[in-house]
């Protein structure tokens, strides 16, 4: 099976091309490489551009420019349908900050999908830089985001690790965005990602929309990613977190069960929150 690893670089040139040089070790034959430059600067842009110009093993890479920043999932939008156009049957979404250290792990990742029937999403183990895991994940609960004063007393004392599910190779609810493998007949499917979220909440949106249409998603624990991903690095946290209750919002009234007054009441509360945490912004 042809499979296309779509990066989605924003001004990240020295991740991407570190990522690239990753990439470019696996053992797998039937793989290529497709980086999305999301209306990056221009010299950042050219960067990249010089760099894989320049690669003994070019011909397995694809720059694509963008104009427009319509964020992660507009943006890899750009990729997965390029993807498709040069007929990889899986695509593997994979950021600029993921380091791929296994060289068979796309050999094992691939083996591990080849058998599994209705699987639109995959994805392996997904280490933090502090060694935390982040697959696979589960929604929190509707009274842990209603009440959301207790998950943040549970999250300074080190208890809130309610995103994670039991780490079992298996069917599970939904996996980390940061590196994912997404069927490429179940995308032109569902007309690809949802591109009315900026950034955050792609994950529960991704997980909704599979169920949806009848397929599964699933975990591999045995194989290793490495999410370098450094919060503090990130940018200004209150807008940060202003955007992310933005796109949860989105996911409530469109891809939630939540109708009714259990959504008025998370949307109160959710007001509540934002009036509270996010002023300044």
């Amino acid at each position: 099976m042809k499979v296309a690893a779509v990066i989605l670089n924003y001004n990240s040139a020295n991740d991407t091309k570190k990522c690239i040089e990753y990439l470019l070790q696996q053992d797998y034959c039937q793989f290529e490489i497709v980086v999305v430059a999301n209306q990056s600067e221009v010299t950042d842009y050219e960067k990249l551009s010089k760099y894989i110009s320049n690669m003994k093993d070019k011909e397995k890479l694809h720059l694509i420019r963008s104009k427009n920043n319509g964020g992660f999932s507009a943006g890899n939008n750009i990729g997965l349908r390029y993807a498709k156009k040069i007929n990889a049957k899986w695509s593997w979404v994979i950021n600029p900050d993921v380091e791929i250290r296994d060289k068979k792990y796309l050999s094992k990742m691939m083996n591990f999908i080849a058998d599994k029937k209705n699987v639109a999403v995959a994805a392996s183990n997904v280490f933090l830089p502090d060694g935390q895991r982040q697959n696979p994940m589960v929604e929190p609960g509707y009274l842990s985001e209603l009440l959301w004063p207790l998950e943040i007393i549970k999250r300074k004392i080190g208890k809130n690790l309610s995103y994670l599910a039991e780490d079992r190779t298996g069917y599970c609810d939904k996996v980390s965005g940061c590196c994912f493998f997404i069927n490429n007949d179940f995308l032109t499917k569902i007309n690809y990602l949802d591109e009315k979220v900026f950034l955050y909440c792609e994950e529960p949106i991704l997980a909704s929309t599979v169920k949806k249409y009848g397929y599964k998603e699933i975990y591999y624990k045995d194989i290793t990613a490495y999410h370098m991903h450094i919060d503090n690095e990130k940018g200004n946290k209150k807008k940060r977190l202003k955007n992310f209750r933005k796109s949860r919002r989105y996911y409530w009234k469109n891809y939630s069960d939540y109708k009714g007054i259990k959504l008025k009441l998370l949307l109160l509360s959710d007001k509540i929150f934002c009036f509270i945490k996010c002023r300044g912004e």
